[in-house]
């Protein structure tokens, strides 16, 4: 069992060393990919091009973040900051952020907001936002042509909040 820690341990001390030197040139990369954007008279398929290296870039970034929270979680120091969260106004900043996905993948996205008016919880909320942005973002990328997202937020018997992300994909 011993062993087994200290190569957790390892690994943890690993996954947060590898992310942190990789966003150096990542940053790099992010930055000469905005400059060039900025830039007017570069050609449309120059620019096409910088866009699909800054999406490929964010992609990146966002999987090095989840990599850094995985070895925080694992070493037991994240931090949390519980608060009340609003679900429906989550919900709907979530969608629009991933709603260019949607498109790009005709598929679309509904929430019924109806159901979760009024509705909080005690969250922190950039996780449960991090935690709906990875299941909108996953629905729309695996799903079909055509298909759709349905985002709903239900009371449950027990009192808690079911905030569920269907799709036909």
């Amino acid at each position: 069992r011993a062993e087994a820690e200290i190569a957790n341990a390892a690994k943890s001390e690993f996954l947060a060393r590898m992310s942190h030197k990789l966003r150096a040139p990542l940053s790099a990369i992010r930055e000469f990919a905005n400059s060039h954007l900025v830039d007017m008279s570069y050609s449309d398929v120059h620019r096409n091009n910088t866009e699909d290296l800054l999406k490929a870039s964010n992609q990146l970034q966002d999987s090095l973040n989840d990599l850094l929270d995985l070895a925080k979680i694992e070493a037991s120091k994240i931090d949390l900051n519980i608060m009340t969260v609003d679900c429906a106004g989550l919900i709907e900043e979530c969608i629009e952020l991933t709603r260019p996905l949607a498109l790009e993948n005709e598929v679309s996205l509904d929430f019924n907001q109806q159901t979760s008016a009024g509705n909080t919880v005690l969250a922190d909320h950039s996780r449960l936002k991090q935690v709906l942005l990875n299941l909108l973002g996953n629905a729309c990328r695996y799903n079909r042509s055509g298909g759709s997202v349905m985002v709903s937020c239900l009371p449950t018997s027990d009192g808690n909040l079911r905030i569920s992300v269907q799709d036909t994909g």
